[in-house]
């Protein structure tokens, strides 16, 4: 699988193409005018990082116009990074599982490529899981965003009941010290969220961090977990203020709608 680093000091570009829908019969005709526009996108915006968002085949591809296409990719020396959808490799196996694991290993070790096999735990073939999400304070998780796209973001009601009733003291009948905003270490809440985050594996994470008009205040991409802490520091710079002392009253609100629909989000 090759390999890349993210360039340092610039903007970093990525160039996207879905659906090429290639064909092995009378529609493989209109293949160069495919190619040639392939070739052209990726001349004109000169990318870092080339993905594929499924659909590369259509119904009727056979190997010889995926390989066709895989060299294509490949001679740009440019990193590109398939994912599979529905129509690929339906041509391949006598069953659509099977004929996209047939095209998932036909991908794994070519030149520049990016891919590989995604762990079984998650359906499907040739899984890359990409995080984007928001990072804000949260009243129990310590911080939002991150890891809970993965949990709550893609777990069943029972897991998330679990996660969220490690909110409570597991001896006194009140809330858990260990959990608050702000707080990630030894957070019951936070580490079984990261528990569950290390089990998918994201290869990638972008957190964004927006000002009280919604703006981007700050964006945060790359290694998963690494990207996610700076924007919770940078978060915390920002939007975080020390107290000096304990008040007997607090009045606070939570900014307005939405997050005045309901008494649990104003908290």
């Amino acid at each position: 699988m090759a390999h890349f680093d993210l360039p340092e000091n610039r903007k970093f570009r990525i160039c996207q193409f879905t659906d090429i829908h290639l064909e092995a019969d009378e529609r493989f005709a209109l293949a160069d005018k495919t190619y040639a526009l392939i070739r052209q996108t990726i001349r004109d915006t000169k990318p870092d990082l080339i993905t594929i968002s499924g659909d590369l085949a259509w119904g009727g591809a056979d190997r010889e116009s995926i390989d066709t296409l895989v060299e294509e990719l490949g001679a740009f020396d440019i990193p590109w990074a398939p994912v599979l959808g529905n129509h690929d490799g339906e041509r391949l196996g006598d069953k659509e599982e099977g004929g996209r694991k047939i095209f998932a290993e036909f991908l794994l070790n070519r030149r520049n490529c990016l891919f590989e096999m995604g762990p079984e735990s998650v359906d499907g073939w040739g899984n890359y899981v990409i995080t984007v999400g928001g990072t804000v304070h949260h009243l129990m998780a310590g911080y939002g965003g991150g890891r809970k796209s993965i949990l709550p973001g893609v777990c069943s009601r029972a897991t998330i009941r679990r996660n969220h009733s490690m909110a409570l003291d597991p001896i006194e009948p009140h809330s858990s010290e260990l959990v608050g905003s702000g707080k990630l270490t030894r957070n019951p809440i936070n580490e079984d969220m990261d528990d569950a985050a290390a089990l998918v594996a994201p290869v990638f994470g972008v957190s964004i961090v927006v000002n009280a008009h919604g703006e981007h205040a700050g964006l945060f991409c790359g290694d998963f977990r690494a990207a996610w802490l700076k924007s919770c520091a940078f978060c915390q710079q920002y939007y975080g203020k020390e107290i000096a002392q304990e008040a007997d009253v607090v009045i606070a609100s939570c900014g307005g709608y939405p997050k005045d629909l309901n008494l649990y989000q104003g908290v």
